[in-house]
Formats: C-alpha cells, structure tokens, sequence
C-alpha cells in the first residue's frame, strides 16, 4: 500500500515557504492537500518499473521489445509509471 501521508508532510512543508499565496490560495492549497490521504485509500499496489522514460524503453518499428534500467523497480500506485513517463517527457 502506498504511504501517502508523508508526501502531505513534504508537500505542506513546500506550501508553507511558499511567499506569493493570498489567504485564498493558501486555504484552497491546504484543502486539496488534506484530501491525498483518501484519494489513495484502497488503491491497488503493482510492481512499478519506477523510472518508466523513453531511454529505457526498446522498441523495433512500432513494437515495444523490452525494457531496461530496472533498478529503481517498486511496489507503487498503478499510475505511477504513467505519472513518471508524462514528467520525463515533459521535461524535452
């Protein structure tokens, strides 16, 4: 299971030094970031590659032939490898 209660920690943490939020804001940023916790309750753990990008992937023509790079392998949320691709790539 995933142990999303120290990501609210680290997150409110970044909230906190945070010097441009109006009072709004900051509430708003304080509601979603109560919310973490349920929105991972129940959620399904699976063996996460856990550095999912383009170099690590083989493909020949359009098939996917292998994967490499399998030491940051994990026990993660479903989407954490889809969540670590768009961020990889997002960056070039």
């Amino acid at each position: 299971m995933g142990r999303p209660r120290p990501l609210v920690a680290r997150a409110a943490e970044w909230a906190a030094a945070l010097q441009d939020l109006d009072d709004r804001e900051r509430t708003t940023l304080t509601g979603q970031l109560t919310r973490v916790p349920g929105l991972f309750q129940s959620r399904p753990v699976v063996l996460a590659h856990g550095d999912f990008s383009p170099v690590n992937v083989l493909s020949y023509g359009t098939s996917l032939t292998g994967l490499i790079d399998l030491e940051s392998v994990r026990l993660a949320d479903p989407l954490f490898d889809v969540a670590w691709w768009e961020w990889s790539v997002s960056l070039s």
